[in-house]
């Protein structure tokens, strides 16, 4: 990457980013009364993870780790159904949170398709300080720790990526072998649908 240009379009990204934090925060209280509003259109994927990539990438530099994103998508197959903003923001937090429980190795961010092209998975992979395997189970309950931090970080939270993935349509996991041996967020999403190719909808989860 070219240091000057991406410096650039992270500090733009990140102002961004940080906005978008604030709104997606406040969602909280929304998903709390019932009503979730998504935006629900057809993106390419690729696209969606080289934003994620420019405000990401200067978290890894500083601490010396490897930040791959890999994507396994073919040309005429690389669009995904989901609320670009808030999967957008998603990713960051996600990524944000691997880098910052990785002292040294890698983070990688991997797409691929998966159930003959109906579904899209997104696997988060960092070689950091791992999950007791009898705590992954409870992850994604509010304020649950590992290893004394709180996983979650200081952004959207595995709770609230939860929901935000469930009301598109979507699943998310997490694996680890234990502490030390790192963890893999996993999310899928389904493909986009024919009728909604090219149109924008709202999906209001109640």
């Amino acid at each position: 990457c070219d240091w000057s240009s991406d410096v650039c379009s992270s500090d733009l990204n990140n102002s961004v980013h940080l906005r978008g934090l604030i709104e997606h925060l406040l969602d909280l209280s929304v998903i709390e009364s019932g009503r979730l509003k998504m935006n629900m259109r057809s993106v390419r994927i690729d696209e969606l993870l080289e934003l994620v990539r420019q405000i990401t990438w200067i978290g890894a530099k500083e601490k010396g780790l490897e930040l791959t994103f890999t994507c396994d998508f073919v040309e005429n197959n690389r669009m995904i159904y989901c609320d670009p903003d808030r999967l957008r923001e998603l990713l960051v937090n996600l990524v944000n949170n691997a880098i910052k429980f990785t002292e040294k190795g890698s983070v990688n961010v991997a797409c691929r398709v998966a159930d003959e092209g109906k579904i899209r998975t997104l696997e988060i992979i960092d070689t950091g300080i791992g999950i007791e395997p009898e705590k992954l189970k409870e992850v994604f309950n509010p304020f649950v720790q590992a290893e004394g931090n709180l996983r979650g970080g200081a952004g959207l939270g595995l709770t609230l990526a939860k929901k935000y993935v469930s009301a598109m349509g979507g699943g998310i996991s997490i694996e680890s072998k234990g502490l030390g041996l790192g963890a893999k967020v996993t999310l899928s999403l389904p493909q986009p649908p024919v009728e909604t190719k090219n149109r924008k909808r709202k999906k209001v989860v109640s």
